[in-house]
């Protein structure tokens, strides 16, 4: 069945970075305690940055560091030492690479001869390429798009280069905003993963996406989502 698919999401949802970046902030806010500040101002003030940057960065390593030094400076003034340790503390983050959630190399066998496995991935090129070159599974991978952020037309450009059935595919993901709402506005049936992500943006206002989606908690449940779906 060349022309059924299941594309996957890849951040938080065939890997788990999410507490790459929870840890990089309580660093942060351990930081800026040591000179004074209790941790949970300093840590909703990062937040809600974050967010606020997100209009102009996108899904950018420099956003994530932007939104530190902009704490820092917030907090503790134009200090150059503590913004530059600051800076770094969230660059980190885009070093490391992720951890494969559990499942994952039995669920992409067990679609293997059905399906072929595609992933789309949202962020700065250098970021994703990275966190891909590191996955052991990428040679099970038919196609892979890394793009700045996901839209419709992203779906769509998939789907047309691939020759995509989608009555007969599926998009898995963790993020409404990202995955599950443009995939259904191209008219691929969906699989919501659960996962810890930046509920902020990823899910918050996207409620009619959720109901049209399968929830899930596990690869297993993914597989018997797919299989009962065929």
């Amino acid at each position: 069945m060349s022309d059924a698919w299941v594309i996957f999401d890849v951040d938080n949802t065939l890997w788990n970075i999410e507490y790459f970046y929870d840890e990089a902030r309580e660093e942060l806010c351990s930081f800026i305690a040591e000179k004074g500040f209790g941790s949970k101002v300093p840590e909703k003030y990062q937040r809600e940055r974050d967010v606020e940057l997100m209009l102009t960065y996108g899904y950018s390593a420099c956003r994530f560091a932007r939104s530190f030094e902009d704490t820092v400076i917030k907090f503790l003034g134009n200090d150059i030492d503590a913004i530059i340790h600051a800076r770094s503390l969230a660059l980190g983050v885009f070093e490391r690479s992720p951890t494969v959630n559990p499942g994952v190399q039995e669920l992409f066998q067990k679609l293997k001869g059905n399906f072929k496995i595609g992933l789309i991935t949202a962020g700065e090129k250098w970021v994703q390429e990275r966190r891909l070159s590191d996955f052991h599974l990428k040679g099970e991978v038919d196609d892979v798009h890394v793009v700045e952020s996901k839209t419709p037309s992203v779906f769509q450009c998939f789907i047309d280069d691939n020759g995509v059935d989608v009555a007969k595919s599926w998009m898995v993901g963790d993020s409404l905003k990202s995955d599950i709402a443009p995939a259904q506005s191209v008219g691929l049936r969906t699989i919501w993963y659960h996962a810890d992500n930046w509920r902020e943006v990823e899910n918050n206002g996207y409620k009619d996406a959720a109901k049209k989606a399968v929830r899930v908690k596990s690869m297993d449940e993914i597989h018997d989502v797919i299989k009962g779906g065929i």
